[in-house]
């Protein structure tokens, strides 16, 4: 065999172990520091039922926008990550726990088909209260 073909298997195989070591360094790195912070976040989003307050918040934010008003998203978020602080860990368990739960409250107000009479039963106006920046719908 000639020395260059011996030199490229050489180099391919150095890159091969090179890169399987920092795999595995990396990974071990990842673990001793508490994880990527998904720790926990499946037993803290089965722990938070569909009637939570949380999620009525996100729905009716969703339904509020849809019908038209403006809705105060930084009263929103500030009040969701004050209810969500309980379940955070350090390691972003919350953060990921709120990003889960307005895919689930958006998506349950954009699976509703009335939407006017969504908001009047979940008492939307009352729940946003002073998060809703004007209380006449826009356009009226």
């Amino acid at each position: 065999m000639n020395n260059s073909i011996k030199l490229i298997w050489a180099s391919i195989a150095g890159l091969l172990l090179g890169v399987m070591l920092t795999m595995a360094a990396v990974s071990q790195i990842i673990g001793l520091r508490g994880g990527i912070g998904m720790a926990g976040f499946v037993s803290a989003s089965e722990d938070i039922s569909p009637e939570n307050e949380s999620v009525r918040l996100i729905t009716c934010a969703r339904l509020a926008k849809g019908m038209g008003y403006q809705v105060d998203h930084f009263a929103v978020n500030a009040y969701l990550n004050s209810a969500l602080l309980s379940h955070d860990n350090g390691t972003q368990r919350a953060f990921y726990l709120l990003l889960y739960l307005k895919g689930y409250g958006i998506g349950i107000a954009d699976s509703m088909v009335d939407k006017q009479s969504a908001f009047a039963s979940l008492q939307c106006q009352h729940l946003l209260g002073h998060m809703i920046l004007n209380p006449v719908k826009q356009g009226d």
